[in-house]
């Protein structure tokens, strides 16, 4: 055979096997995306109200919210998939005021298999999404949470709680009085937040907020530590391992201090 006669045959050889594989991926991400409209159209959200709650544990799969509104009762959101093939299945217990969740992904269920289908379920998920609404001016006294999404705590005022996680943390618009804040292996964002009494201890995870107030004695422990400050009436002494930049704009009190310990970067306060 002659010569450009093999190249001819390769090159058509090539585009009938690139031809081929477009033609498989598409049928295979088409696929993914019929399985996702059904189970999103079996998708139902579910309301559950406590009497008295003083205690909340969740891990699992999904993303949790703890809030406050107009409600008379301590009120749990949640979702699950119900059809004949569940993507995701949240369980809850409560007792004594103590409320435990659960969420967990039925991977199998997706019926995906095959080379390229395998590669692409890798990244099929859904938003589990859990909010606990409680009523205003109301309280817990312990949250633990360990999560894969991680949690927000927003329009709140705690007090004497202690709050433990493993998962990504995040907080607007919240008062922590005399509240221990324990973090592993993550990084805490918070936000236009007034912490009075409270002690932050982070492993292997940085401190940031922004807009913050801090009232009497006030702690933080961190690898890293970046701090904007809405009140700048505020005593700082700090330790770190990097550099540290202080503003200036501090006026020294007696009443509000911040300690700080960076264990492996820098402290900035802003």
């Amino acid at each position: 055979m002659k010569t450009g006669t093999k190249v001819v045959l390769g090159i058509a050889l090539s585009f009938s096997l690139l031809g081929i594989f477009f033609g498989v991926f598409g049928y295979y991400t088409g696929g993914i995306d019929d399985i996702r409209a059904k189970a999103e159209a079996t998708t139902q959200k579910y309301s559950k109200t406590f009497d008295k709650l003083d205690s909340l544990t969740v891990s699992g799969e999904n993303y949790l919210t703890v809030t406050s509104g107009n409600v008379t009762k301590p009120t749990l959101t949640y979702t699950k998939v119900k059809a004949q093939n569940s993507i995701y299945t949240t369980d809850y217990s409560f007792k004594n005021g103590e409320l435990t969740l659960n969420s967990k992904a039925n991977y199998a269920s997706r019926h995906i298999s095959g080379g390229l289908l395998d590669l692409a379920g890798e990244g099929f998920s859904f938003d589990n999404q859990i909010t606990l609404t409680l009523p205003k001016n109301s309280n817990l006294k312990t949250i633990s949470v360990s999560n894969n999404s991680g949690f927000i705590l927003k329009n709140l005022r705690l007090k004497d709680t202690t709050i433990e996680t493993s998962s990504y943390f995040e907080t607007t618009n919240v008062n922590l009085d005399s509240t221990k804040l324990s973090v592993n292996y993550n990084t805490i964002d918070i936000k236009q937040t007034t912490l009075i009494n409270t002690s932050i201890t982070i492993k292997d995870g940085d401190f940031e907020g922004n807009g913050l107030t801090f009232k009497q004695k006030n702690s933080i422990i961190a690898d890293g530590i970046d701090i904007s400050l809405n009140d700048y009436n505020l005593t700082v002494t700090h330790n770190s391992e990097g550099d540290d930049d202080i503003t200036k704009r501090l006026t020294a009190s007696s009443e509000n201090t911040l300690n700080l310990v960076a264990r492996d970067d820098d402290i900035t306060v802003q």
